[in-house]
């Protein structure tokens, strides 16, 4: 069986004080990844944060991609990790895994 910590999560930037009709999904990549990603003080500021989901929903009606300017290539690069930009859903993942 696949270890929880490297199941797909999603990593989404929230902006504070505004409110949008879908989450803004940066990069897909595992639980662990999205962990030390979001929990690196180098990936929130006064204005926005980023946060993680195991369920993102479906992409289109509560997610979109948005594009990724490189401004947090420096935190993907020290913690060694290299994200994706499409979203495989977890019973996928699971299924191809174990195929």
């Amino acid at each position: 069986m696949q270890d929880w910590q490297e199941g797909m999560a999603m990593v989404f930037i929230v902006s504070k004080n505004t409110r949008r009709a879908r989450k803004r999904a940066l990069w897909a990549m595992t639980r662990r990844e999205a962990q030390a990603v979001c929990g690196d003080s180098r990936t929130s500021g006064r204005s926005y944060m980023l946060t993680w989901s195991d369920r993102p929903g479906d992409e289109g009606t509560d997610w979109e991609w948005v594009p990724d300017n490189g401004s947090l290539d420096p935190v993907l690069e020290d913690l060694g990790i290299t994200p994706r930009r499409e979203w495989t859903a977890a019973r996928e993942a699971v299924a191809a895994a174990t195929a």
